[in-house]
């Protein structure tokens, strides 16, 4: 939405850039003068120093400051005006505008630094937590004030710029909290790639392809219903546009009203104790209270999470048109996997839980029925290890079909989906495995010695950590297969001097690490990929061609066993220098 002031002889864009928004005082007076021919009658405080009421320039929100003359150091010795020169680089304020959340979205986006780490047994890649996340903010806002940074980064969630790994909690300022980027901006490749990136040298593939870009475009080009091409993905600017939050917080500018709000739905935990006579709670002790919320907790929640499995798209995609016919029983089952098996499990541990808090207001056990279903959550490791290339299957199928994208914004929007995207809802078996131990865990701590739930809670406890381990394992090899796939489908050498056979598709190929490295310090600089295979370290410039990302290697692969680790030495009298500065 373009918001403009108009009047008759002039209008005024507030989405102008910020250099513009925020003239000083006489910049607009030197250009009013030459325009109107009129004469200046007042001189400002640059010309006359005790002139108290010459005009001054207003300051501005934005971190792009109204640029000040350098001052004269032709004088100053060479070494100091060095100084001076480092001091006046190590203050330059970056050219963003803290109010405009694209602006802190994207700058957010480029300082995060993404890591590995575990929840509730569970192992997440390329995340950051929340502390993290309300650092980068404060810094980016050019504030000291952690709340500010909260609230803005809700609003970045609130776009789902970002969320939380389980789709459940709003960013919150600590370290136990651990987030993601939305799947969109990772899945279209969001890299500040040059404008050669594209341009000069041969492009040699890899080796043989199974499934290259071409065999991809030729899937959907079969689709007579959909419009999509084969085309080169939109450029940078145009996927921040389209991918970063937009809008203005307008605690951070004085100029601009607010023109829109959103409704917050706040999440009404249920309590046991809610539905229980007073009689019964006073018959019973505090610990055993919360014993029974507790077991409470762990029957509604796998109720609820029996309800998402239920809003699971399958029957909408199967009886309409969204999806071609010839390829909608494929996309089903690369996405939802065994869906339908976890369904049927966790349908009849809610009806075993059900039918025992029915028997009795307070709940005398569950670690037997907790037994019995231990055998069965098999089908819970085989739907985690395909999670990796479901998500890929999803976000390539939105952007390629017209349609389908369509259908999922509409389907997210529904109420019944609680403004969840699919994403949120196919995390939720695997998720599940997590949260079993996490309840387990508090009945165990808040169960008498001697019950028998004492006793069995942690042989029960230590098998789900073991299947949450097979999840982990063949959940990584899936995704080691499914990158080493992708990887040798769209490799090319931009040399062909460089060109060798890595052999991707070998059985026992792993990528160690890959990850992304800059040029320079700046972070402007060009990006580069580095990926570290069992072999080879390689380092290639990744474009996005419909939304699928490319690798062009520019050097050619070091060979493992040539590659050594050094460590810069650290002047210790430069550290305590600084220090003490």
């Amino acid at each position: 939405m373009n918001l403009q002031k108009t009047d008759s002889n002039n209008s005024f864009d507030y989405f102008q850039k910020p250099e513009k928004l925020h003239r000083n005082g006489s910049q607009l007076l030197q250009q009013a003068t030459s325009k109107f021919g009129l004469k200046r009658s007042f001189t400002t405080k640059a010309s006359t120093k005790n002139n108290r009421s010459s005009p001054q320039p207003r300051i501005s929100n934005s971190t792009t400051v109204p640029r000040v003359q350098s001052e004269n150091t032709s004088h100053v010795p060479g070494k100091n005006r060095q100084r001076l020169s480092k001091v006046n680089m190590k203050h330059k304020q970056p050219e963003y505008y803290r109010a405009f959340l694209s602006h802190v979205a994207a700058e957010l986006k480029k300082r995060m630094i993404l890591s590995k780490r575990i929840k509730n047994d569970i192992e997440y890649n390329n995340v950051f937590d929340g502390k993290e996340a309300v650092d980068r903010l404060k810094e980016i806002l050019c504030t000291t004030d952690p709340i500010l940074a909260l609230r803005v980064g809700r609003t970045l969630e609130a776009q789902r710029f970002f969320h939380d790994v389980n789709y459940e909690n709003r960013l919150v300022d600590n370290i136990i909290e651990i987030y993601q980027f939305n799947s969109d901006l990772m899945f279209h490749g969001y890299h500040r790639n040059d404008s050669n990136s594209s341009t000069g040298g041969t492009s040699i593939s890899s080796g043989p392809t199974a499934h290259g870009s071409e065999d991809e475009c030729s899937y959907y080009e079969e689709d007579e219903d959909d419009q999509a091409s084969c085309s080169t993905s939109p450029t940078l600017s145009q996927q921040e546009g389209l991918l970063l939050p937009n809008g203005v917080y307008t605690e951070l500018t004085s100029c601009y009203s607010p023109t829109s709000y959103t409704h917050e739905i706040e999440k009404h935990q249920p309590l046991w104790s809610s539905y229980i006579d007073d009689y019964v709670l006073f018959s019973i002790s505090a610990l055993e209270r919360r014993r029974q919320e507790t077991i409470f907790e762990l029957i509604y929640t796998e109720e609820s999470f029996l309800g998402d499995l239920k809003y699971m798209w399958i029957e909408p995609l199967k009886n309409s048109d969204v999806i071609p016919a010839k390829r909608r029983d494929i996309f089903i089952d690369q996405v939802f996997s065994n869906i339908k098996e976890v369904y049927e499990i966790s349908s009849r541990l809610t009806m075993a839980l059900k039918a025992r808090q029915l028997q009795h207001p307070i709940v005398l056990q569950v670690s037997d029925i907790m037994d019995q279903f231990l055998d069965e959550f098999e089908p819970f490791v085989h739907y985690g290890s395909r999670q990796h290339q479901a998500k890929h299957t999803y976000e390539l199928e939105k952007f390629n079909n017209p349609r389908f994208a369509l259908f999922a914004e509409q389907t997210e929007r529904h109420e019944s989906s609680r403004k969840l995207e699919l994403n949120g809802y196919l995390t939720k078996p695997t998720t599940r495995l997590g949260r079993y131990t996490l309840l387990l865990d508090k009945i165990y701590d808040r169960t008498e010695a001697g019950h028998p739930d004492k006793e069995n809670i942690p042989d029960i406890i230590a098998s789900i950590k073991n299947y949450l381990q097979k999840v982990n394992n063949e959940t990584g090899k899936a995704k080691n297969r499914f990158d080493l796939q992708q990887i040798h489908a769209h490799l090319t050498f931009k040399n062909k001097r460089d060109k060798i056979d890595l052999k991707l598709l070998d059985k026992n190929r792993l990528i160690i690490k890959q990850g992304t490295l800059r040029r320079t310090a700046s972070l402007d600089s060009t990006e580069y990929q580095v990926i570290l295979f069992d072999h080879y370290l390689v380092t290639a410039k990744v474009k996005v061609i419909n939304a699928v990302e490319h690798y062009s290697i520019r050097n050619r692969p070091i060979p493992i066993e040539l590659l050594g680790v050094s460590l810069p030495s650290v002047d210790k009298g430069a550290i305590q220098r600084s220090s003490s500065t």
